[in-house]
């Protein structure tokens, strides 16, 4: 795939598929939120507001590639978070398909910052402004407490649906 995307951005000027896009992650930022597809554009829009207003170093990790999983450089991306909220964009099971390859890309590279869970843009419905503000607090809420406070959540127009997962 680096060769593919190497021979691509000396043909057409650009870059070519990269497993990973950086955002706002040098210096390592306290909360990274990971998350793909088209929505990850509002995410990346809003940023420095929710900097700012957040008072907290929020960076973005968009994966870009699935299969091969890229698990060493997203640990590497990852390392000195002191928190991560994953956004899986499908449901199948527990915590979700990206967070689950996040958090065993994280544990295989021995590193254990608390991971939020986020299922939302279901259906293909759009993520909206709010929903990723919500998101982006309550990962900032996560470093802040040094844990997670729900194993998952779904998400939709800013409003959690749902609150069956909440620890004792």
């Amino acid at each position: 795939i680096p060769k593919v995307a190497e021979l691509f951005e000396r043909r057409f000027g650009r870059a070519g598929i990269t497993a990973l896009e950086r955002h706002g992650m040098d210096p390592v930022p306290d909360v990274t939120i990971v998350c793909m597809g088209p929505d990850a554009g509002t995410l990346l829009h809003l940023l420095p507001q929710l900097r700012e207003a957040l008072g907290v170093s929020i960076g973005a990790v968009v994966v870009r590639l699935l299969s091969p999983f890229p698990a060493a450089e997203l640990a590497e991306a990852l390392r000195g978070a002191r928190a991560v909220a994953v956004v899986n964009n499908a449901s199948h099971s527990g915590r979700g398909h990206l967070t689950q390859d996040v958090s065993a890309a994280l544990a295989d590279a021995g590193q254990a910052p608390p991971i939020d869970a986020f299922f939302c843009g279901l259906g293909g419905a759009d993520v909206s402004m709010d929903t990723w503000r919500l998101i982006v607090r309550e990962a900032c809420a996560t470093a802040a407490r040094g844990r997670i406070s729900r194993p998952y959540r779904f998400v939709h127009e800013g409003v959690e649906l749902d609150t069956e997962g909440t620890h004792p």
